[in-house]
């Protein structure tokens, strides 16, 4: 999967109309979402607390969730051609 960076998504962003500051925002909340996304799919979605080895939620799950939920609340932006990566 070929990563994009953040000022080839920002670049993007403001060439389909949206604002500097949005397209700022939208880019680092993507980066972060595509950083939890990936360890999740490395280390699972249940790994081992890293002090007692016990089972638990990864804590990416956590910064995933709150990152999409971001993202969806700026489905306002015009994101026509953006490659997602997925």
């Amino acid at each position: 999967m070929e990563k994009i960076t953040r000022s080839e998504i920002v670049a993007k962003l403001i060439a389909n109309g949206n604002d500097i500051t949005s397209s700022n925002i939208f880019a680092d909340t993507y980066l972060e979402y595509r950083e939890a996304m990936e360890n999740i799919k490395q280390n699972g979605i249940i790994c081992a607390d890293p002090r007692s080895g016990a089972p638990m939620k990864n804590p990416c799950a956590f910064i995933r969730d709150r990152a999409s939920d971001q993202l969806l609340k700026m489905r306002h932006l015009n994101l026509d051609g953006f490659d997602w990566g997925f």
